[in-house]
């Protein structure tokens, strides 16, 4: 049996005032592939890299294949119906939008 090859995306995660974007690399892997669902403000990203085997067999590989998976906590200040996400030159990107009362804003001074 084959063992399950686990890969750890590397990502970042930037903010504005209204949204917050999240970025994984996750190369080789297909929007298809994809699986993203949210459960209890639990915010699970997983998606298959599949490398297909050479008819002839492999002298060396580097390539890695297998199972990306990340894992966020999302803070009670995000919107979680709002989250969209997308997919370009293997680049993953979420973003979800600050909850109106969540968001900085000024207070006025009288008197």
């Amino acid at each position: 049996m084959k063992k399950e090859n686990i890969i750890v995306p590397a990502g970042k995660i930037s903010s504005t005032k209204d949204k917050i974007t999240l970025q994984l690399e996750m190369p080789g892997v297909e929007k298809n592939d994809l699986d993203i669902t949210l459960e209890n403000k639990l915010l699970k990203i997983a998606g298959k890299k599949n490398i297909p085997d050479h008819k002839n067999g492999w002298l060396h590989r580097e390539r890695r294949e297998g199972s990306y998976r990340k894992e966020y906590y999302l803070e009670e200040e995000v919107d979680d119906n709002s989250i969209k996400a997308s997919m370009e030159n293997g680049i993953l990107t979420l973003t979800v939008d600050i909850k109106e009362k969540a968001k900085p804003r000024k207070v006025m001074i009288t008197g």
